[in-house]
C-alpha cells in the first residue's frame, strides 16, 4: 500500500506532465512574508480552476514555497523590501514551474497594506513562457478560461488586486481579481477578468 507522500508525488507528477505553458493566474499573497520558521498554507477556487500553495519562512524577510494550479505546478521565493507591522509593506518575488515540454518563470513587485483585520495587496507580474508547440489551448474540462499563443516564446504581464481578511491571528479569508496585459498580439487571452477566493492558514 502506497505511503501520503508517494500519493502526493503521483498527484503532483501528473500536473507536472499535463500542464499548459502558462504561469500561475491567481496570486492571493501580500508583501509581509510569514516570519522565519513559520508557515502558510491557502487554497481556493476561481475562473482558472483550483489553486493551493504553501510557504515556509527561511528567514524574516524570506519565504520558499510551492504552488499548485490547475494548469501549473511551481516553485517561488518572495523577499520583503520594506516591511511594516502595521500600515505598508513591499516585496519582490520569483518563481518558476512547467512540465516535460515546457516551462515558465514570472518575476512579481507586491505592495499591501495591514491595518486591523483588512490587508489590501497588489501585485504587477511579468511572465514568460516558453512551449514546443506552436498554438496551445486550454483545456475546457480543466478550466474556463481561453488563451491562445502562436509562437513557441511568449511573454505577458498581469496585474492582480485583492484583499485579506484575517478572521483571527491564523485564519484568512481573501478575494482577488486579475486581469492579463499582453505584451503582443502572439498571446490573445479571451476572458481578460479572473476572480478568485481562497482561504488559508497561518500556523505562528
Amino acid at each position: 500500500m502506497k505511503s501520503f507522500w508517494q500519493w502526493s508525488c503521483i498527484f503532483l507528477g501528473s500536473f507536472i506532465v499535463s500542464g499548459c505553458a502558462v504561469g500561475p493566474m491567481t496570486s492571493h499573497e501580500t508583501a509581509r512574508t510569514v516570519g522565519k520558521g513559520k508557515f502558510e498554507g491557502l487554497g481556493g477556487l476561481g475562473q482558472s480552476g483550483y489553486f493551493a500553495k504553501g510557504h515556509f519562512g527561511v528567514t524574516r524577510r524570506l519565504d520558499l514555497g510551492l504552488e499548485l494550479e490547475t494548469l501549473t505546478f511551481g516553485a517561488r521565493a518572495k523577499g520583503t523590501i520594506f516591511r511594516q507591522k502595521n500600515g505598508w509593506s513591499v516585496a519582490s518575488a520569483f518563481g518558476f514551474g512547467g512540465g516535460s515540454d515546457n516551462r515558465y518563470y514570472y518575476v512579481d513587485g507586491i505592495a499591501s497594506y495591514f491595518l486591523g483585520h483588512w490587508e489590501p495587496y497588489g501585485t504587477l507580474r511579468y511572465i514568460s513562457g516558453k512551449a514546443d508547440l506552436t498554438e496551445l489551448r486550454s483545456r475546457e474540462d480543466a478550466t474556463s478560461l481561453s488563451f491562445t499563443t502562436r509562437k513557441a516564446d511568449f511573454s505577458y504581464f498581469q496585474l492582480m488586486g485583492g484583499t485579506r481578511y484575517w478572521i483571527d491571528k491564523n485564519w484568512l479569508l481573501s478575494v482577488e481579481a486579475a486581469t492579463f496585459l499582453p505584451v503582443s498580439t502572439d498571446f490573445e487571452v479571451r476572458d481578460m477578468l479572473i476572480l478568485s477566493a481562497a482561504a488559508g492558514y497561518r500556523f505562528r
